[in-house]
């Protein structure tokens, strides 16, 4: 099984990770704007937030290449112990968590070389639907990114 290629792409390049929500849409989310926490790696930009119940909630942007998009992580579906399926906005996406449990990892295409990953519960706490923050923050997230030229 291949990821579905992503109609429509988005243009994150050079985008910081943590200027990835506005100010009024991380606190709609729930997530404290002055608690950014940025990171990067060779391949991907994060940030995460303190939550307003406590817990943390993250993105990652993986611009480069390298990342082969949402393709990477179908390649690596058997490490999963949660994998579907689906979409977000219109996009192709994934649920895919290494650990069975009350989180949400959604893994979005965002171009079909390019990804983005939220987890709106990061924490231990449990939400009645652990999908709902990640799902919020992915859809606000493709909101604001330009289309891929």
């Amino acid at each position: 099984m291949h990821a579905p290629r992503v109609r429509n792409p988005k243009d994150a390049r050079g985008i910081a990770a943590c200027d990835l929500l506005t100010r009024a849409q991380l606190v709609d989310l729930g997530l404290q704007p002055d608690s950014a926490r940025p990171a990067h790696s060779r391949v991907s930009k994060d940030c995460t937030w303190e939550t307003d119940d406590g817990n943390v909630a993250g993105v990652l942007i993986a611009t480069d290449a390298i990342t082969s998009g949402l393709e990477s992580t179908y390649l690596r579906r058997d490490e999963f112990a949660v994998f579907e399926p689906g979409e977000v906005a219109g996009r192709p996406s994934v649920r895919a968590n290494l650990n069975p449990g009350p989180f949400c990892e959604l893994w979005v295409g965002v171009a079909d070389d390019r990804l983005l990953w939220v987890d709106g519960n990061v924490g231990v706490g449990s939400l009645p639907d652990p999908c709902e923050r990640s799902r919020r923050m992915a859809e606000a997230v493709l909101s604001n990114l330009p289309p891929l030229k």
